[in-house]
Order: C-alpha cells, then sequence, then structure tokens
C-alpha cells in the first residue's frame, strides 16, 4: 500500500531535462482558483469511480476485503466507494462550499508533494542512470520541507455482507478472507480450481463470464464471479470449494501442468514497459514483499504433492465459511436476496 500520491514519467533520454522541467512546473506551479475547471475534474474522477464500480470485476471482491484488511479499507478511502460517495456530494454542494473546499484541497497539496519521505526509483539505460537521477533529485530540490504529522491509522474494521446497486444487468459477486497461514502450493491450488471446478459451475453450468479464485502471498484470498446472471447459486458454488478440495485426485502429469502454470502466473510479464515494472517493485517494497518471500514461494510451488494441496481444504472452509460477501450488479437480482446482505449501497 502507498500511502502518498505516486508521480512517474517517461521519456527518451534526449529529453529527460525538459521531463524534469515541466514535471517540477506542474507540482511547484498548479493553482486553486479556477472553480468551474476544478469542479469538471471531480466530476470526470467521480465518472470514473462509478464506471468502475459497475464493471471492473474485482471490484466487490476489493469491497468485501475492506471490511477485514486495513490496505483495502484504506483503497475504499482513497479510491473505492467511500470517495464516490464524499466526491458525490461534494460536487452537488460545490458553489456552497468552495472557498473551504479551496482552502482544504490546498492543505492537502501542501502536504503531499513535500520533500520529507520524498522515495524515487528509476528505470534507465545504465548510461543515463546518473543523469536521470541528478534530473529527478532537482524536481525533489524544488519542494517545500515541512513537517507534516503521520495520518491516523486507527482504521476499525467491521464485517458487513455488502451489496451494491448498479445500472448494470448482470452481477459480480465474491467472498474474501484472510487465511492463518499461506503456503506456495496454494498458488498450484488456484490453477486447479480457476480451470476446473469453477470454471465449470460459475461458467459452464452458471452462464457467467468467469470466476475466480486468488491467494496472495500475505494470506488474503479472494473468490468472484463476474458477468454473473447469479448471485445465491454462485455463492454455493464457493461453499462447495473445500469439498471439491478433499476428495481431488491428480496425476503427476496433470500436477506438473499445474505447477507450471503457477510458476508462470509468478513471473514478471517480459512484455510489461519500464514504468510499470518500477511502479510494480515500489508497490512491493511499500508492501513488504521481499525477494527471499518471493524465493520462498517459488520453492514451496515447485516442491508441491497432490496431498499438499487437499491439506488446505480445512483453511479455506473456515474463510468461506465466514461468509464475508459482496454483489455487485443488478437490483432485480439483489433484491431478491437482499436477506443476504447487513447493508446495501446504490450507485
Amino acid at each position: 500500500m502507498i500511502e502518498g500520491v505516486t508521480v512517474s514519467l517517461s521519456c527518451l533520454p534526449i529529453n529527460s531535462a525538459k521531463a524534469a522541467s515541466l514535471t517540477t512546473e506542474i507540482i511547484s506551479e498548479t493553482i486553486f482558483d479556477d472553480k468551474d475547471r476544478i469542479k469538471e475534474l471531480l466530476e470526470s474522477w467521480k465518472s470514473r469511480l462509478e464506471d468502475s464500480i459497475q464493471n471492473s470485476h474485482t471490484y466487490s471482491a476489493n469491497l468485501s476485503m475492506s471490511n477485514i484488511s486495513i490496505e483495502d479499507k484504506y483503497w475504499r478511502h482513497t479510491n473505492g466507494l467511500d470517495i464516490y460517495y464524499f466526491l458525490k456530494n461534494l460536487i452537488q454542494n460545490w458553489d456552497k462550499n468552495w472557498d473551504k473546499s479551496k482552502a482544504k484541497l490546498k492543505n492537502c497539496y501542501n502536504k503531499l508533494f513535500n520533500k520529507n519521505g520524498v522515495k524515487y526509483i528509476v528505470a534507465s539505460n545504465s548510461k543515463y542512470e546518473n543523469k536521470t537521477k541528478s534530473e529527478l533529485e532537482s524536481i525533489i530540490e524544488g519542494l517545500d520541507k515541512i513537517e507534516v504529522k503521520p495520518a491516523n491509522k486507527n482504521i476499525s474494521l467491521a464485517q458487513n455482507r455488502e451489496s451494491v446497486i448498479t445500472n448494470s444487468r448482470i452481477n459480480s459477486t465474491a467472498i474474501t478472507g484472510k487465511l492463518d497461514k499461506y503456503h506456495g502450493s496454494m498458488t498450484v491450488l488456484t490453477q486447479n480450481l480457476n480451470f476446473g471446478y469453477l470454471w465449470e459451475n460459475i461458467r459452464v453450468l452458471g452462464g457467467a463470464y468467469g470466476g475466480q479464485i486468488k491467494m496472495n502471498i500475505f494470506g488474503e484470498i479472494r473468490l468472484f464471479s463476474y458477468r454473473d446472471p447469479h448471485i445465491e447459486n454462485t455463492i454455493k458454488t464457493f461453499q462447495g470449494i473445500a469439498d471439491e478440495i478433499e476428495k481431488m485426485e491428480l496425476t503427476k502429469k496433470e500436477l506438473d501442468k499445474l505447477i507450471i502454470g503457477a510458476i508462470s502466473s509468478t513471473e514478471l510479464n517480459k512484455n510489461m514497459n519500464d514504468r510499470s515494472r518500477v511502479l510494480g517493485r515500489m508497490a512491493e517494497e511499500e508492501i513488504g514483499l521481499t525477494l527471499d518471500m518471493l524465493a520462498k514461494r517459488r520453492k514451496e510451488i515447485l516442491s508441491t504433492t497432490t496431498d499438499e494441496l487437499k491439506s488446505h481444504s480445512t483453511a479455506i472452509r473456515k474463510v468461506i465459511d465466514n461468509n464475508n460477501i459482496c454483489t455487485v450488479g443488478n437490483r432485480e437480482a439483489i433484491n431478491k436476496n437482499i436477506n443476504l446482505f447487513d447493508k446495501n449501497w446504490e450507485i
């Protein structure tokens, strides 16, 4: 989780000085006097958030996880459902609250664009590395240096089974949770479930575009469907996963294929551009993902056995039975299953 703001720039080496100059200008000379233009930008942001809520197939899983994870709660406040409603209210009362909003924007700007706490990372040909670093440091030198009190991180978490009604004709339903312990073989297990049980039951039999299970190195588990006509049937399918794992039988050839798929899924995308690599590595550092952790996962994936896969059924059953569900989608479908939810939102 990156707490703050990320500024990135990409350019040819010959243009690096100009890129640094333009970035400095944008960062240090932004003004907050054009009320109508700022409102337009906020309306555009609100529109993008609305589109993300309605069309992102992972949104239901992220929203579900925000009730039990500090990192996802932070996302919810800054780029999720909470900021959407904040923007909606802000825009509705824009003229009335303009002076207060302008002052808050300036205050936020001064805290974010500040020398203290700045980190940077460079992807460059070694021939230009020192020059690029020097130009980045010149951007940082142009910032003010002020002391900023750390944000209050006492974010409260409370499990809520939530639904979000949108204009969509289909749904995305999720169950999420946290495992007591992660093991690399769980990545192999996700390969088997995604291309077997979930494919057959969510897509083939259920008529959805797809369904997935994801388990990350920090023990977070996300089960979700997308472009799904169902809600209750999908939840029942998720609830059957532990039983499916317990009766799993694989040949050596089948297991080897899953291991290869798992290794491939954890490898850095070779087609990724330098900007994406840099931002990805910075994010990994922020969340505490070390090279030793990645090496351990790889070793555990390569040594996976069928018995090891089956042993995870109890931990996964525990997460699913906790019933931390969320659905984003169709009004009629959600209203038919309204008893499944504690809290209901509408976009």
